[in-house]
C-alpha cells in the first residue's frame, strides 16, 4: 500500500501578496494555475547537449480565481488591497511588482511547499458573466506575469534530523 503523507494535496493551498504599504496579505483562491516553465534552447554549437548558455526560459503566466466577495468587514480596507494594488497600477500607467507565494498545505493547514513570483505584475482581470441559468457566484480572476520563480520545501526541524 502506498504511504499518502508523502505527497502533498492539490486541494489546500493559500497566496499570499507582499503588497505596497500592507507588507503581507493572505488572500483565498479557489483555483490557481500556471505554475510552469518551458527552456527554448537551439543551441546547436554544444554536440553534447549540456549547455543551455543560449536558452531562454519562457514562464506560463499565473492564473488565479476566487469567488467575488462584498459586505465582508476590513481593517483600513486591507481586505481590498489586492484589488486596489491592480487598479492603481491601471489608473497610474505604471507597474508595481511584488513578491507573490503560493504554498501548498498541509494536512495541519501548514506550508508543505511554496513558490515563489519573483516581480510579479497583474496583467489580466476579468470578471465572469452574468448568467442567470449559471451557479450564480461571480468570479474574478486574475494573471500575473513574474520574472521567476523558486520552490521551497517546508520541513520540520525534526523530520530534517531523522533524515540525516
Amino acid at each position: 500500500m502506498v504511504n499518502t503523507d508523502k505527497f502533498v494535496s492539490s486541494l489546500s493551498f493559500k497566496v499570499d501578496f507582499i503588497l505596497p504599504f500592507f507588507l503581507y496579505k493572505e488572500v483565498s483562491f479557489s483555483k490557481i494555475s500556471g505554475l510552469s516553465f518551458k527552456i527554448n534552447d537551439n543551441d546547436s554549437e554544444d554536440p553534447d547537449n549540456t549547455s543551455l548558455s543560449s536558452g531562454k526560459t519562457e514562464y506560463e503566466p499565473l492564473v488565479l480565481e476566487r469567488a467575488l466577495e462584498v459586505g465582508k468587514p476590513t481593517l483600513l480596507l486591507i481586505e481590498n488591497s489586492l484589488t486596489a494594488w491592480v487598479e492603481n497600477q491601471v489608473i497610474a500607467k505604471r507597474k508595481f511588482p511584488i513578491p507573490l507565494i503560493v504554498h501548498a498545505l498541509d494536512k495541519k493547514h501548514k506550508p508543505a511547499v511554496s513558490w515563489t513570483f519573483i516581480n510579479a505584475v497583474p496583467t489580466n482581470y476579468a470578471l465572469s458573466e452574468f448568467d442567470s441559468q449559471g451557479d450564480g457566484i461571480l468570479k474574478e480572476t486574475f494573471t500575473f506575469q513574474y520574472k521567476r520563480f523558486s520552490r521551497y520545501e517546508h520541513k520540520s526541524l525534526l523530520g530534517s534530523l531523522l533524515t540525516i
